[in-house]
């Protein structure tokens, strides 16, 4: 049987889909909000919005 590659079905919570390496190479207008999102993030709050206010 073929090896599939690694993909979604590896991540073992939602927040893996999230961080990776390939972000790390990535500029971004939000690189300066990320230690901030992260945070909320790692405290439970996964609303866009919420996170926006």
């Amino acid at each position: 049987m073929e090896q599939l590659r690694p993909g979604l079905a590896d991540a073992e919570k939602p927040e893996d889909l999230f961080r990776g390496q390939w972000q790390h190479n990535r500029t971004s207008v939000l690189d300066e909000y990320k230690p901030y999102l992260d945070q909320r993030w790692d405290e439970g709050c996964t609303n866009a919005w919420k996170l926006w206010e």
